[in-house]
């Protein structure tokens, strides 16, 4: 079924698609309610706009295969992904207003939303029918561990910053490299 590299890239990219995807799904929520201390109703708020950019683009896409070719829409799905991204990490500061976050993950939620389904449309595409079904099951087992996989990623990026701003200065010890630590 992934014999090809073309069909391994394809897996490649959805997984790390869906990954920055859970990245974002963890990190940014758990920004808004810990950091600005926001309410829950105001994370969902400013989350839901994602959550629907994603639903729609991946719908929508499909409409664009008979006037784009895959590999147009391809680039133009990782180039909204790099945008919204970039614009994402200028914008979301200590004091960031709710609008600008959701202009960036609506532009990253329109990529992602149009290459998860672009992705999806190359595996079936390029396997035999027969296969089908294996390819709706690649396609959920990538989809499962890459959330899996950028929310772990993005949580052990949380936990170690926020490790890094709770510690004071000095309390770590200082080792000189090769230098083994007295265990006392």
């Amino acid at each position: 079924m992934i014999d090809s590299p073309q069909e391994r890239a394809a897996v490649y990219a959805m997984f790390a698609v869906v990954a920055l995807e859970a990245c974002l799904n963890f990190s940014v929520p758990l920004y808004i309610q810990i950091m600005q201390g926001r309410t829950p109703l105001a994370t969902s708020v400013t989350m839901l706009p994602f959550s629907l950019t994603v639903s729609f683009a991946a719908l929508l896409v499909v409409r664009y295969y008979a006037r784009f070719t895959s590999r147009q829409i391809g680039r133009a799905g990782f180039v909204l992904c790099t945008a919204g991204l970039l614009w994402l990490s200028f914008v979301v500061r200590n004091d960031w207003n709710s609008v600008p976050v959701m202009l960036g993950l609506i532009v990253f939620g329109i990529g992602q939303g149009a290459l998860v389904t672009l992705l999806f449309n190359v595996l079936v595409t390029a396997s035999p029918k027969e296969l089908a079904g294996d390819v709706g099951s690649l396609r959920g087992t990538t989809n499962n561990l890459a959330a899996a996989v950028g929310t772990a990623v993005a949580g052990a990026l949380l936990v170690g910053l926020a490790f890094l701003s709770i510690v004071p200065a000095g309390w770590l010890p200082a080792y000189k490299p090769g230098e083994i630590p007295d265990p006392k």
